[in-house]
C-alpha cells in the first residue's frame, strides 16, 4: 500500500515537472527521436545488447543554448521504463550541439514499479537543416541505475553508448 502512494506521488511529480517545463509550447520546437543504446558495460560484464528508445522533447532555445524537457520510453536490462528527460545542450555551429541529459523514472514493474535515474553526454550532428526541418543523427554516453533492481537481479546499472536519429519540426 505504501509503495503504490509514493509511485503515485513520484508519477504526479513528474507529470507537474513535465508540464511545467512545457507550458508555453511550441509547434516549431518538438524533437522525436529513436535511439539503440548499445551497452558497454554491466556489473561484472562487458560488451551486451541493449535496448531501443522512443523519445519526444521539447526545446527551448536561449541564444546558443538548448533547454529540452520530453518524456521517453525504453527498454533496458531490467525491463521496460518510462522517464521524464531533462537537457541543456550548447550549439557550437549550425550543425553540432553537445550537451548533458538527466533521466528521472519509473522501471515498469507488476505489481510495483522502481525509481529509475540516468545521466549522459551527448553530441548531435544535424544532417538536414531548413525552416521547418532537422533531421540528424545522436551519440551518448550514458549511465543508468535501478537502485532497488539489486533486490531482483545482479543487472541494476548499465553504461550504455545510444546511438540515434531525430527529428526537429
Amino acid at each position: 500500500m505504501r509503495t503504490i502512494k509514493s509511485n503515485r506521488v513520484i508519477l504526479g511529480c513528474l507529470f507537474i515537472l513535465f508540464l511545467f517545463c512545457t507550458s508555453q509550447l511550441m509547434a516549431q520546437d518538438v524533437q522525436i527521436s529513436m535511439k539503440y543504446a548499445q551497452g558497454i558495460k554491466h556489473n561484472e560484464w562487458s560488451a551486451f545488447k541493449g535496448g531501443f528508445e522512443l523519445s519526444a522533447d521539447y526545446i527551448y532555445s536561449i541564444n546558443n543554448l538548448r533547454i529540452s524537457s520530453g518524456l521517453d520510453f525504453r527498454t533496458i536490462q531490467w525491463g521496460n521504463q518510462a522517464t521524464i528527460s531533462l537537457g541543456l545542450a550548447k550549439v557550437l555551429s549550425p550543425k553540432i550541439e553537445l550537451g548533458l541529459e538527466m533521466q528521472h523514472g519509473l522501471a515498469l514493474f507488476h505489481p510495483q514499479s522502481l525509481y529509475t535515474f540516468s545521466a549522459g553526454a551527448n553530441c548531435d550532428l544535424t544532417l538536414v537543416n531548413n525552416d521547418k526541418l532537422q533531421m540528424g543523427l545522436s551519440i551518448e554516453a550514458r549511465y543508468s541505475i535501478c537502485p532497488a533492481y539489486i533486490n531482483y537481479g545482479q543487472i541494476y546499472h548499465v553504461t550504455e553508448i545510444p546511438l540515434g536519429i531525430f527529428i526537429r519540426f
